[in-house]
């Protein structure tokens, strides 16, 4: 890597686009709603602004490597190669994961997880756990081995909170209110619906990723003291609501993502 230049590692999801700029360390990191790049030249622009915040040069980017399975991924493209003039390498087709699974058709398993689950293995060792807390609540474990054993796929609050946009606009306000307040420390009985919201949003959000845990555990055979990783954009959230203890990454993706591309140098 020339002195002068930097690398983007973007982890882009079905709802938010997290970026990472590397210049021989983390320089920027920011997460983004792709619902706010709707607009013209949005995606473009945020990675401008990106570059204008860390004091970098477009031109000076060297590289982009991504995790970009969802919807947006044109878009995405089109806007690095307009801006940087480079084409972005893509996980799964351009750079693998070095990872075993148990899957049948390993093709349909989600590069995310694939992803989170290596850089879960790199940070805490195996076995492990690693849980991704998005539009969908990913939980998959890693054997002493080093193969992916997948667990389960869950609906997130972002699936809730599209849910209540589209099926219960009356109270979709109470319940963003809520979230927006965070889910610690919930009560009952309620005094409100917003208090009603908060700790049925509590139960489910905690309640799930506690579960999702307890199978992963199964399948690893029952080890109590394996550790467990969380990345992902309700992380904090989870935090508040979880019974098991979790080790919170929410740099994990684009910590994988760099990890990959050094292991792709050395080959």
């Amino acid at each position: 890597m020339a002195p002068d230049t930097f690398r983007l590692y973007a982890e882009l999801g079905n709802t938010a686009l997290r970026l990472g700029l590397w210049r021989g360390g983390w320089v920027l990191e920011q997460r983004v709603w792709v619902r706010d790049l709707s607009g013209p030249g949005g995606w473009p622009n945020v990675l401008s602004a990106a570059c204008d915040n860390a004091g970098l040069r477009a031109e000076d980017c060297e590289s982009v490597l991504a995790c970009a399975s969802s919807v947006h991924r044109a878009l995405f493209e089109q806007a690095v190669h307009r801006l940087f003039g480079v084409a972005p390498r893509v996980l799964g087709v351009d750079v693998q994961v070095p990872i075993r699974t148990q899957y049948d058709d390993p093709a349909t398993l989600g590069q995310d997880r694939l992803l989170a689950a290596y850089a879960a293995a790199n940070l805490a060792g195996t076995p492990c756990l690693a849980v991704d807390a998005g539009t969908y609540i990913t939980c998959d474990a890693v054997s002493d081995t080093g193969e992916l054993l997948p667990i389960a796929i869950a609906p997130g609050l972002g699936l809730v909170r599209a849910g209540a946009d589209t099926t219960a606009p009356h109270i979709a306000p109470l319940l963003h209110e809520a979230l927006a307040g965070g889910l610690a420390g919930v009560s009952s009985p309620a005094t409100s619906t917003e208090g009603s919201l908060r700790t049925g949003l509590a139960g489910y959000l905690g309640g799930t990723v506690d579960r999702l845990l307890d199978e992963g555990a199964r399948a690893l055979g029952g080890r109590p003291d394996v550790p467990a990783v969380l990345t992902g954009g309700d992380g904090a959230l989870v935090l508040e609501t979880a019974r098991h203890i979790l080790r919170h990454e929410p740099m994990l993706a684009l910590n994988g993502l760099r990890e990959l591309d050094g292991l792709n140098e050395q080959q």
